[in-house]
């Protein structure tokens, strides 16, 4: 595929510095979006965050990836599945 379009918090490396353009993509987009999604879930906040596309789209180029260990909304859910949260996180950013 070569079609951009989304949200910009959750747009793969690859789509934002136009090498999809040039190579095509695959399902990893889509894995790499499903992460942040699941991260912005965990945190109530995306992890790319920007008042611009552009400064999103330059944090996804610049910044790296990490797990927001200290950050994590309030659920009885994530107590005691913090550890298997993280793991799913780091393999779908990955």
């Amino acid at each position: 595929m070569n079609t951009k379009m989304g949200t910009a918090y959750y747009v793969a490396p690859e789509i934002v510095n136009g090498r999809a353009e040039r190579e095509g993509y695959d399902k990893s987009v889509d894995v790499w979006a499903l992460g942040l999604v699941f991260d912005e879930l965990l945190h109530g906040s995306p992890f790319f965050n920007g008042a611009t596309e552009e400064e999103v789209f330059n944090k996804i180029r610049n910044e790296t990836y990490f797990i927001r260990n200290k950050e994590y909304r309030e659920s009885s859910f994530f107590d005691g599945n913090k550890f298997i949260v993280q793991q799913i996180l780091i393999n779908m950013i990955q």
